[in-house]
């Protein structure tokens, strides 16, 4: 399912002067996919394998978002800046067009990219990806818990980052809770020693240049408030994959549903059998999706 035969440990300088870190693996002629892991991630968080990397011909980019791992902070950034970091590493990398794949809370940057990068952007899939948060209609369909949380980030966002930095300082907690809190599909497959260990590892990476945890709870925020691009505008063809056991309480609870809904061009893939770990389950099927193999 995974492998160490990844090169991880790279970095470009953008055009400010902050580095950015990313891991790069699969032919080196393949056809470019973009990945974006969730919150708190690092490059060490991937899917697939060496040999299905090699089979569909992918050569894929595991980017880390500013503050985490190799990434330089950027200050007071927003969703759409990602886009701007995107476009530099690949003028960096003399990359022309490529596709994403974001996940989790990778999910409204990938959005945001192509919707930015409209025509450096092949194919865009969201898996298990965040829906947005301050809308009502997803609003109404979270537990009491997201509930106080939202409500808190509009009517006192320094008490919501605090709340957030709280969660991010312990990433061994973090895992546990992950797996703890999963569906019997989703521990099934995070029992994989190498899926079990890569989770630990990647937030260690992902949260160790992070002063007590800021990026993390910053991201979280930039979530639950309005994103500043209006992704219903977005023409372009965007495949939802989605697992209906999926609890992870800052995923989609309509998942995937309202984000179909108002995406002109979308996709949506549910499994009644499946949860957030539909990103290993079906990685052949989710990256197929991205090269046109799959209608």
């Amino acid at each position: 399912m995974l492998d160490s035969s990844v090169s991880d440990g790279n970095t470009i300088v953008l055009p400010d002067g902050r580095k950015l870190g990313y891991s790069d693996w699969g032919p080196l002629n393949g056809k470019v996919v973009l990945f974006f892991p969730g919150i708190p991630c690092s490059r060490f968080f991937r899917f697939g394998s060496k040999e299905l990397l090699e089979e569909l011909n992918v050569r894929m980019f595991v980017l880390e978002r500013p503050g985490y791992g190799l990434s330089d902070i950027k200050a007071n950034r927003n969703i759409l800046d990602w886009a701007v970091d995107v476009n530099d590493f690949l003028e960096i990398l003399d990359i022309e067009k490529v596709n994403i794949v974001g996940y989790s809370g990778g999910g409204p940057f990938a959005l945001a990219c192509t919707y930015t990068l409209f025509e450096r952007i092949n194919n865009t899939a969201i898996v298990s990806g965040c829906d947005p948060h301050f809308q009502y209609e997803v609003f109404i369909n979270h537990s009491e818990k997201i509930k106080e949380f939202a409500s808190l980030v509009k009517s006192d966002s320094e008490a919501a980052l605090r709340i957030a930095m709280d969660l991010s300082i312990n990433p061994k907690k973090i895992t546990e809770e992950l797996i703890g809190a999963a569906s019997l599909r989703d521990q099934e497959i995070f029992s994989y020693p190498e899926i079990n260990s890569m989770f630990l590892a990647n937030f260690i990476e992902g949260t160790r240049s992070n002063l007590l945890g800021f990026e993390y709870a910053h991201e979280l925020l930039l979530l639950f408030k309005p994103w500043n691009f209006p992704y219903d505008e977005i023409n372009k063809e965007i495949h939802l994959w989605y697992g209906m056991h999926d609890k992870n309480e800052f995923h989609s609870p309509t998942h995937g549903q309202y984000l179909s809904g108002k995406l002109p061009n979308s996709k949506l893939h549910l499994y009644e059998d499946e949860g957030t770990s539909i990103l290993w389950a079906k990685s052949r099927e989710i990256l197929q999706s991205v090269l046109n193999n799959v209608i």
